[in-house]
């Protein structure tokens, strides 16, 4: 399975820039499972993935990471990196 997971934290202005994005994506691919992840709750998590900035998205495939990158990305730049996955 297909698991997208969107590092974040409160206090991140792109993090709140880039939520509606990730939900509108989330809401709208079947069979995927979205995560949002706030590093500062989740340290561990962020550092296994060696989260360096927020937002982080990445794709996990199989246990393994297949497709990772910091900063604000677009819908379609999201939706594809799903599909590719």
């Amino acid at each position: 399975m297909t698991k997208v997971i969107r590092f974040t934290a409160s206090w991140c202005t792109p993090c709140k820039a880039y939520a509606p994005i990730f939900d509108n994506v989330a809401s709208s691919t079947p069979g995927v499972e979205f995560q949002t992840v706030d590093i500062d709750a989740n340290r561990p998590m962020a550092e296994s993935f060696l989260v360096r900035s927020v937002p982080t998205t990445v794709v996990v495939e199989g246990g393994k990471t297949v497709y990772q990158k910091s900063g604000l990305i677009g819908e379609s730049e999201l939706r594809q990196a799903v599909a590719r996955h």
